[in-house]
Formats: structure tokens, sequence, C-alpha cells
């Protein structure tokens, strides 16, 4: 029921040239003024636009709109040294139509399928094919989603071997000591750009390309009978024979995961665990200060209580401020009652 961004920026600009495209006797989206002063009033003074002049209004609107002041040298995750700088200090002027072109092919494609074959005619292609392959098909999505995983990985392993990073669960700790003692001595004392690319690479050469990556930790999926949730779900058999391991989806769930010796939690998966000790510790606050303490509850609150003390133990594994916590805790917990 909702008209997507991109096309109501598309109907705007048909609305707001469809004069000058009359003049001109054209079907083109965009045209440009060849009058220096005020709007065109006769065929003469409407041209068409060429790529350049799209590149410079482009990059004028970010001058203009978008703020970059702001902007740190180098990105939250970061791939190379100072790889921001030229963003900030060029105000976005080094930002190239080229780069949304993909965004769009995938934007567009996924809107509506039939759209391939005006998306093909819009980028020149010789033929649908091309244009499937190379800007909308899965496999470029799948690719995609492997070069995150890559990065993601390749990131986590710098961070890990710089001592940057703490890693929990059973898997984490085995993690940890083999990415230090091996990647480690090959990235100490290279540049940011040289180490992230040496990570990169050590990410396919240990294997660490296979692991999934959820809200609450990464699965290393090291082999079927150290999965819990195959184990749970009694498809460990199964699961050996499968063409690629993977987590059984139906049966896993944080608490399952953190106490699985395949899992392992990163320090970008501390909000949700933070989160979850929130929850559950001003429930059983909130549940205490009504009473609700004796025996007769203790079978319906285990689960929560156990749920609390897996998440404050990994907030603290992986750097939480815990006095902070429980505070947020407290808060939690009075916002309830006041309901």
């Amino acid at each position: 029921t909702q008209i997507p961004p991109a096309v109501r920026a598309i109907i705007v600009l048909d609305r707001l040239l469809a004069r000058y495209r009359s003049q001109r006797g054209c079907d083109d989206l965009f045209v440009s003024f060849r009058t220096r002063i005020g709007l065109p009033k006769t065929p003469a003074g409407v041209g068409r636009i060429t790529a350049q002049k799209l590149r410079i209004a482009a990059a004028e609107f970010i001058v203009a709109w978008v703020d970059l002041t702001e902007l740190p040298d180098d990105a939250a995750r970061k791939t190379m040294d100072k790889e921001l700088v030229q963003y900030r200090e060029s105000h976005g002027r080094c930002v190239g139509t080229h780069q949304w072109r993909k965004t769009f092919g995938h934007f567009t494609t996924s809107v509506d399928r039939r759209l391939l074959n005006d998306l093909q005619m819009h980028y020149h292609h010789v033929s649908s094919a091309m244009t499937d392959g190379a800007y909308t098909s899965n496999p470029v999505l799948e690719r995609d989603v492997n070069d995150v995983r890559y990065q993601n990985m390749a990131i986590l392993a710098l961070d890990i071997a710089e001592g940057d990073t703490r890693i929990g669960g059973r898997f984490g700790e085995e993690l940890e000591e083999k990415v230090r003692s091996e990647l480690g001595p090959r990235v100490r004392g290279e540049s940011a750009e040289a180490a992230y690319r040496e990570a990169f690479l050590y990410v396919e050469e240990a294997g660490l390309d296979q692991l999934f990556f959820e809200p609450h930790g990464i699965c290393g999926a090291r082999s079927a009978s150290q999965m819990s949730c195959h184990a749970e779900a009694d498809t460990v058999a199964l699961a050996r024979w499968s063409h690629r391991l993977t987590p059984n989806y139906q049966t896993r769930t944080p608490t399952i995961c953190a106490g699985c010796e395949s899992f392992a939690i990163a320090k970008w998966h501390l909000p949700f665990w933070e989160t979850r000790y929130i929850e559950c510790a001003s429930e059983i606050l909130y549940l205490e200060r009504l009473g609700m303490t004796g025996p007769e509850f203790a079978n319906a609150t285990a689960l929560t209580h156990a749920r609390a003390r897996q998440a404050r133990a990994l907030c603290g594994k992986l750097g939480s401020n815990l006095v902070e916590l429980e505070d947020r805790v407290k808060s939690k917990m009075e916002e309830m009652y006041a309901d």
C-alpha cells in the first residue's frame, strides 16, 4: 500500500520536468537547462542531460544536504587506514553514481521481477542475461552475503589477533586461542589495510568462512555431534550426511546455543545479551516485589533464573559494565511496576 521512496522520487521528477520534457519533445526522465538566468520558455532552452552533469548534480546534492563534518577518520569496521577522510574532506564529492548501480538493480527486481527487461535497457546491456547475472540474480546475492560473512569474520579475527576483543562461549575460547597464535604474528606491525587483507585471506585458509552469524552469536558448526540444536532434535545422524552442515533452525534457541560446543559470542552480540539479562532479571525483581517467591513458584521461574544467570555471565565475559547493567534492570523493573 506504500510507494517506495525511489519510486516517489521518480514520480516527482516526472511531474517536475514534464513541461520542459514536452518543450523538447523527448521522454527522458532528466533534462538540462541551457538558460543562464530563469527557466527556459522555448525548446532552445532545454537540452539532453549528460552523465557528467548527473554526477555533478548528485555530488552537489550530497554537499548541500548531507552533513559529513563529524565523520571520523576510520570506519567503525575498519578495512584500511583513514578510509573516510576523503568523504569528509571532499564533503561527499568523491561519491560516484556508479556505486549505486547494483543497489538500484536489486531494489528494482525485488519490487517486481518483470522489470528485468526495463532494467536491461536502462543499463544498455546486450542481453537480459547479463543484467540478471551481474545485477539481480541469486548467485550475486549469495556472493554478497558471503562477502559480508567474510568481512565480519575478517574484522573479528583481526580484533582477536590484536587483543582488542574477547570471545565468549565454549567454541569462543578455542577460536580465540587459534586466531591469536596463527594470525597474530602475521599482522603484527602491519598497517590497518595490510592487516585486514591478511585477516581476509586467513578466514578462508582457516575455514572460518563457514560460520553462521546470528544476533546472539556465531555458530561454528564444528560437527553434528558437537551441535546442541541437532542433539535436541535427534538429527545428528541426518546432519552428518547433509551436503553442508548447518544449524537445526527449528530447535535452535539462544539458551541452547550459549552452552553449545560449536558456539561463540563476539563483542557485537553484547547488546542482545544485555537486553536478555535486563528482561529476565527485571521480571525476577518484579515477581519478588509481588511476593511470588515461594516454593510453589519455583518451577515457573526456574527458566527465567537460568536465563538471567547465563546472560549475566556472558555480559561479564564480553566486558559489560555490570554495575550499570544492574541499574538498568532496576529501571526496567520500576517501569513494569508502574504499568
